[in-house]
């Protein structure tokens, strides 16, 4: 229960912030310094919604902005009042119970599922 909360009003497709009711359980945005040259770039933070993967670079109190919606191959979908919101840095999307993330013989990096792109693109990782 630490790693998700829920959505305060619904979003639409077009929707480009995401209201939640307590964005302190998911990931702040980061910036990452560069120790080589010190350029700095921005980590956002990474949520689920359903099977859709979600980042925005801003917070503001439960307020989600510079959203960009349904990356790595997701779909953007409306969703309602309510409706869960977990963290990416926790979150493996629609795992359930099951032991596997992969497609029937075929081996986890070359797979397709959500939860296999989600491993193998380390996005639970900074």
């Amino acid at each position: 229960t630490d790693d998700h909360t829920t959505l305060s009003s619904a979003i639409y497709q077009s929707s480009n912030t995401i209201t939640v009711t307590n964005a302190t359980k998911l990931p702040t945005p980061k910036q990452i310094t560069n120790e080589v040259d010190n350029t700095i770039t921005d980590k956002p933070g990474v949520i689920w919604i359903g099977t859709e993967r979600i980042e925005y670079s801003r917070v503001n109190g439960n307020v989600l902005s510079d959203v960009v919606r349904g990356t790595h191959g997701t779909t953007v979908q409306d969703h309602a009042t309510a409706t869960e919101v977990y963290s990416g840095d926790t979150h493996i999307p629609n795992a359930g119970s099951k032991g596997y993330w992969n497609d029937t013989g075929v081996k986890l990096t070359d797979s397709s599922t959500e939860q296999a792109n989600y491993l193998t693109n380390n996005e639970n990782s900074y």
